[in-house]
């Protein structure tokens, strides 16, 4: 049961997200993005879940606005943790967006059940914007890659000769890269050769990789990631710039699911107007209803067609081939409500209306 003065408060922040991006307080170091306190940015997704949970009783009270309300509060908060620029803080939109369609798959799911989907959710729905981005990431981790090398130049008393000082790069890292290895003479004979104009083809060596991640499939990216981790492990050996660089390719896979679970649901909705309007589903006609958007039926793990098949009367939307096994625990763990997999089946399932809770 939510005290008066939580409801109260509750109901005071959705007011204030619904009408504006909620910004946090900027640091000295950062811009446009939450502040270094990891605590701080896990409070904020903890709101945004906070008001799917209230979502829910909004719902079962058959207090459908109130409960789109407090989604679209959730959404907005997922939109602006999406907006923090470094990929790492990704993750915490992802969950949030997880936690809203797992609402909307429940909902929907007990709709079917009682033989009354509520045209608030199917509109809601079908307006639902794409938030996640990953391309500010990208360019937030190459930004700070070229400020931090570009930190370690140093030039002579007239300004002539500039070169790269390996023991202020160190400095920088606050002397953790000797303790990575970083300091070996083959380091400091790439450093000692190392100019200015060298940078930036490194830089794009490594974002031009991650920024493919954005547009390929699941095991695409997990082949990616593998061959990323290799070649650094190799350049690492002499190549001291590279020891900054993480490797963010579990993140760009669960993003994956979470946009394919957002796609499964939309055309559950696009399912349910059909049927509200002919008093069939549309079967082999679905390609007709979505019109020229041929894209909607891809689904993004798999690069291929959903598979959607009507087990007892209702829809049922999962992967077209088995990947859930390639996934790993991490992965799994953010994409908690955003799809499920079956006893016995490495498919990922995004909605099954005779799934039993």
């Amino acid at each position: 049961m939510v005290g008066r003065g939580i409801k109260k408060k509750m109901d005071l922040i959705a007011g204030k997200i619904s009408e504006r991006a909620l910004r946090f307080p900027l640091t000295k170091i950062n811009t446009f993005i939450l502040g270094r306190d990891t605590g701080q940015k896990i409070a904020v997704m903890w709101t945004g879940q906070a008001f799917v949970a209230r979502a829910y009783c909004h719902y079962f009270s058959g207090r459908h606005g109130a409960a789109l309300a407090d989604l679209s509060a959730a959404r907005r908060l997922s939109c602006d943790l999406a907006d923090c620029l470094p990929l790492g803080q990704k993750d915490f939109a992802l969950s949030v967006r997880s936690h809203i369609f797992a609402f909307l798959r429940r909902t929907l799911t007990e709709s079917f059940l009682e033989s009354q989907v509520p045209n608030e959710y199917v509109a809601w729905l079908l307006e639902d914007p794409d938030l996640v981005s990953y391309s500010s990431g990208i360019a937030h981790e190459e930004t700070g890659f070229l400020e931090i090398v570009a930190g370690a130049f140093v030039a002579d008393a007239d300004g002539k000769d500039v070169h790269f000082d390996l023991i202020k790069l160190d400095q920088i890292f606050e002397g953790s890269l000797g303790e990575w290895g970083g300091m070996t003479p083959r380091h400091h004979e790439f450093a000692k050769n190392l100019r200015p104009e060298g940078v930036r083809p490194i830089a794009q060596s490594i974002f031009g990789r991650m920024e493919a991640w954005d547009s390929i499939i699941q095991t695409q990216i997990k082949a990616s990631r593998q061959e990323f981790g290799s070649w650094l492990e190799e350049e690492r050996r002499f190549n001291p710039l590279l020891f900054h660089v993480g490797i963010y390719g579990s993140i760009y896979e669960a993003k994956l699911c979470v946009r394919a679970a957002r796609k499964a649901l939309r055309l559950v909705a696009h399912l349910i107007r059909y049927r509200q309007d002919y008093g069939e589903w549309p079967g082999e006609r679905l390609a007709d209803l979505l019109g020229d958007c041929e894209e909607c039926l891809i689904d993004p793990v798999t690069g291929v067609p959903f598979e959607i098949d009507y087990p007892g009367g209702t829809p049922r939307i999962r992967s077209a081939t088995g990947h859930a096994g390639l996934f790993s625990e991490k992965v799994l763990s953010w994409i908690q409500g955003a799809a499920w997999v079956s006893p016995g089946d490495t498919r990922l399932t995004y909605f099954s209306a005779s799934r039993t809770w």
